[in-house]
């Protein structure tokens, strides 16, 4: 139910209101902010800052292009307030009287305010009128980014922002932008400048405004960029001083120095080389479920991040599920609880604990798609070589296409022939539904696809092949939830479509989503292209002796 416009305007008014407590702070690496009076320009923002910027910039006597909708007579009234002038139109209503005022008010020396993606978005999407003003007015555009520390969103096209009382807010002007000539097919590479500037400055001051989580996570994306090139020096310093830490820390366990002790019990461990995604947690799933299937009463043992106890515990309802940094201290909890045989979930460099079975996973992908390099500045824990520690090696992918990787797994069992070996694929199979809004629906068609796993861009690949039209895709550092902003921009984009993601997911999301959002994980299955049954074999050896 919309509000009658008079009131909305008195509630707008009371809100302004808290603009007084607002503390406002331009970024020192920013452009500086023109002065209207002495150099008139078009100031560009986004539609969801108006509210911010209408404050920052009041009685400066800049000219707003408002649309004629029922919400630009909102506007139009609060910006009279603050001494605006408002020219009404938009690229949906009156738009041709509307720009044209905003020209001949730019070319008699006014400063001029566009929201490029109003009044309906598409959000953060620049339309040309911004780009025509300045080429018949021959005003320079300033791009503006805002962000606030604390804030409100509202469910709107634009998520529209609404900084809350004493909240920090970082301005940030670009370098301005000229368009020379209007008339030009330059009016297309205008609206993109503006488009990508805009979309710059509002980047730069949401990095202050960042919560500590949403730092690390664009460390992490930026240090995961390296690994598909050359890192620079810093991270291969850091390389360095990994690799000559690991190395010194196996050469002492290998030399006797350091010493592994035993568990009362059977321990299987499935491990690798690389961080993340290889498909270590799905495959000591599988070998948990083959032992219990044969009678023993297995533990799964885990570093204990909640995604993957969750997950395990989905898998294998039936198998105990441990988690803990220490994993000895695990297995003497599991041997408590009437345990007689355990499956280590990312073991291969937890040494502190014996096994009789070292099951390596290769992934396929980190070798073919990666610079091969150590940590931080690769994906790669330990080199190649650390394979002859292995008692099985098994080369996974994700790829549809079950003969990749033909040459490496030649490779493997010529250079590694004392280990058993074992090749396999993973497999989408379909949409499995989590809620009662998915259920009823025959034909999934999300439009979201979020997940945290550490290669979101083979979940993405893979949900593309079994429902294309997903437009949205969230990825998340790997372990990680969504926290409050991702999820409400997850929910308000789903729509009633709904979004998928990964089985390891759930456990982030449930209870987070509104029951009105429909909800799918992208089940997937494990097909064995060789040696299935002979790792089977291996498995109930080791138990055995």
């Amino acid at each position: 139910m919309k509000l009658p416009v008079d009131l909305a305007v008195a509630l707008g008014r009371m809100g302004l209101l808290a603009g007084r407590t607002w503390r406002f702070h331009r970024l020192a690496d920013s452009a500086s902010r023109p002065d209207p009076r002495r150099q008139p320009v078009i100031y560009a923002f986004w539609h969801e800052h108006l509210l911010p910027l209408a404050r920052l910039h009041a009685r400066e006597g800049a000219s707003v292009l408002v649309s004629q909708h029922r919400d630009g007579e909102i506007i139009s009234r609060l910006l009279l307030d603050l001494g605006y002038s408002v020219a009404r139109g938009s690229s949906t209503r009156g738009g041709v009287a509307g720009l044209r005022e905003m020209i001949r008010i730019g070319r008699e020396g006014g400063t001029l305010g566009f929201s490029p993606d109003g009044p309906r978005g598409p959000r953060r999407r620049c339309k040309p009128g911004v780009v025509q003003a300045a080429g018949e007015t021959g005003l320079a555009i300033v791009p503006v980014g805002v962000s606030a520390t604390r804030r409100w969103r509202l469910n709107s096209w634009d998520r529209f922002m609404i900084p809350k009382p004493g909240a920090r807010v970082y301005v940030s002007y670009g370098s301005p932008i000229r368009i020379p000539d209007v008339e030009r097919p330059s009016v297309t590479e205008g609206i993109e400048r503006v488009e990508k500037a805009l979309n710059l400055e509002v980047e730069r001051c949401e990095r202050c405004t960042e919560s500590p989580s949403r730092v690390l996570r664009r460390v992490e994306t930026r240090v995961r960029r390296a690994w598909k090139r050359h890192p620079g020096p810093l991270l291969r310093g850091a390389e360095a001083l990994f690799a000559t830490a690991a190395e010194a820390r196996h050469f002492l366990y290998d030399a006797g120095v350091l010493t592994a002790r035993r568990a009362p019990f059977p321990v299987l461990s499935v491990g690798g080389l690389t961080v993340g995604g290889s498909g270590k947690t799905p495959l000591a799933a599988e070998f948990a479920r083959w032992l219990a299937d044969d009678g023993h009463t297995v533990a799964v043992l885990t570093r204990g991040y909640p995604d993957e106890l969750a997950l395990h515990r989905a898998m294998n309802p039936q198998v105990m599920v441990i988690g803990h940094a220490d994993r000895r201290v695990a297995a003497l909890a599991a041997a408590a609880s009437g345990a007689t045989v355990a499956v280590l979930d990312d073991g291969f460099q937890h040494r502190r604990l014996a096994r009789e079975l070292d099951i390596v996973v290769l992934d396929l992908d980190a070798i073919r798609r990666t610079n091969g390099r150590r940590l931080p500045a690769g994906p790669f824990r330990e080199r190649i070589g650390a394979l002859a520690r292995a008692h099985v090696i098994v080369l996974a992918g994700r790829d549809v296409d079950c003969r990749a990787g033909a040459e490496l797994a030649d490779w493997i069992v010529r250079r590694y022939p004392a280990a058993s070996f074992a090749h396999c694929s993973f497999v989408p199979e379909r949409l499995v539904p989590v809620n009662q809004a998915a259920a009823g629906i025959a034909t999934p068609r999300p439009t979201v696809a979020l997940t945290g796993v550490m290669k979101p861009n083979l979940f993405f690949e893979h949900v593309d092949r079994i429902c294309p039209g997903v437009a949205v895709r969230h990825p998340l550092p790997d372990h990680s939830a969504p926290d409050a902003e991702d999820m409400k921009g997850a929910i308000a984009d789903a729509g009633a479509r709904g979004l998928v993601v990964t089985r390891k997911d759930l456990s982030g999301i449930a209870g987070r989503l509104p029951e009105s959002v429909p909800l799918w994980f992208l089940g997937e299955r494990i097909e064995w292209v060789s040696g299935g049954a002979l790792l089977q074999r291996r498995l109930r050896e080791a138990i055995s002796t």
